[in-house]
């Protein structure tokens, strides 16, 4: 998958839509952990695993942050992360073919973690492992960071350590 358009037609529209605070950190982190989880947009489903979709987020991971949505979220927040969903509203599947609500239910699950997004790349890759790959995966920030970069990570406009205005 080519990432300007998943970055340009899904995740920027998506993230834009519900509302959340720090959008362009959110689509970079967003963007960040698609590149890494998904080999740069190759696998939708985890070749040894339940996880599904760019962002290979596992059904039950799905099913707590639907449940986190709907019953913690404002009805404003519901609706826009589930406007994406076309049929089947709340089963995993919709992660492997519906891009657009794959990417809104993986920006709700960082939007559940606690404080703010990071405003620069390095810190996010320590974002990105510490609560999506979690301590008992086994990626490293580093692979979050190379799999951005081989995706098209646009090294040319930021600087490794450049903020992240909003």
């Amino acid at each position: 998958m080519d990432a300007s358009q998943f970055r340009e037609y899904v995740v920027e529209p998506v993230v834009r839509s519900l509302g959340l605070p720090d959008p362009k950190r959110r689509i970079e982190l967003l963007m960040m952990t698609a590149a890494h989880e998904s080999a740069q947009g190759r696998y939708i489903k985890q070749i040894r695993g339940p996880a599904l979709g760019l962002f290979q987020m596992e059904p039950a991971t799905h099913s707590y942050i639907y449940s986190w949505l709907c019953n913690h979220q404002p009805a404003d927040r519901r609706r826009a992360a589930l406007e994406w969903a076309l049929e089947r509203v709340g089963s995993a599947e919709q992660m492997t073919g519906n891009h657009y609500y794959a990417t809104a239910i993986a920006a709700f699950n960082y939007y559940s973690k606690p404080g703010r997004l990071p405003n620069n790349i390095a810190d996010m890759t320590d974002y990105a492992k510490k609560y999506w790959n979690t301590h008992l995966g086994k990626a490293t920030p580093g692979d979050y960071l190379d799999a951005y970069i081989a995706w098209g990570y646009r090294a040319k406009d930021w600087n490794f350590g450049l903020l992240i205005e909003d």
